[in-house]
């Protein structure tokens, strides 16, 4: 099996890649983003850990509806042919030796080229499962007021201690369109929910424990005790020791 090409594609959105070929069988996995692309007369519906298998000579595009990017590779003699279509990696096993390819040849350390040999031979085994692994029964893709409730419960259930990223990741969609669905279903951004949140855990420890402020920030996820009070101020209109100061003395 040989390397004919590898590229990051990193593409905005509405990029529209139209349809063309290469010499060599493509696989293109997605890091992030979603959209579609057509391969010989199929569409799919891609987003993250999302992967397409392109043999030499057939036709596909892809239209981003996110900002998308992806991990691309050629290779031949990989006998990758007969797996043409879309497979999802559900296990990110796939991600994971992308991540070390990628290492190896940015790194360029001794003996490099023999372990990424040794990486694209795992890659097509991995490739191989996924294309071939059990169908499981039809599931019905939730809707986008299920993907925004499920990151909703997410925050709630990390109580804020989760970000953007780990939302996307877990829901399987991309961060710019988990963004778009905030704003269209809540009108706030997911990030505005998780500040939300974790000020409200802040305002239960400052009211029923004598953590001291420190520890009350890094409770709630904020490293730095001066952006916390500062975001604590602009979210309440106290300071933390002063809201701590007012509900102790109504509790009097």
């Amino acid at each position: 099996m040989n390397l004919e090409f590898y590229f990051i594609a990193d593409l905005k959105k509405d990029r529209q890649v139209r349809m063309h070929i290469h010499q060599a069988l493509e696989v293109v996995y997605y890091l992030d983003g979603a959209g579609w692309s057509t391969v010989h007369q199929t569409t799919f519906d891609f987003r993250r850990h999302f992967f397409t298998v392109t043999p030499a000579g057939v036709f596909h595009d892809q239209i981003n509806r996110t900002h998308a990017v992806s991990f691309c590779v050629g290779l031949s003699g990989s006998g990758l042919e007969k797996y043409q279509g879309g497979w999802l990696d559900t296990d990110g096993l796939i991600h994971a030796a992308i991540e070390r390819f990628s290492a190896e040849m940015n790194g360029k350390r001794p003996y490099y080229l023999e372990t990424v040999r040794g990486i694209l031979q795992e890659m097509t085994g991995l490739i191989k499962r996924a294309a071939t692994a059990p169908v499981p029964a039809p599931v019905k893709q939730p809707s986008t007021t299920e993907v925004v409730s499920k990151a909703l419960s997410l925050i709630k259930q990390h109580e804020g201690i989760v970000s953007v990223a780990d939302l996307a990741d877990r829901l399987y969609v991309s961060k710019d369109y988990l963004r778009h669905l905030f704003r269209e279903h809540t009108s706030r951004s997911p990030i505005r929910h998780i500040i939300n949140t974790r000020i409200a855990k802040a305002k239960d420890l400052l009211a029923n424990s004598n953590l001291p402020i420190r520890q009350v920030a890094a409770r709630c996820g904020f490293e730095n005790i001066y952006y916390f009070s500062r975001l604590f101020k602009k979210e309440t209109r106290r300071s933390p020791s002063r809201y701590r100061k007012a509900i102790t003395e109504k509790g009097k």
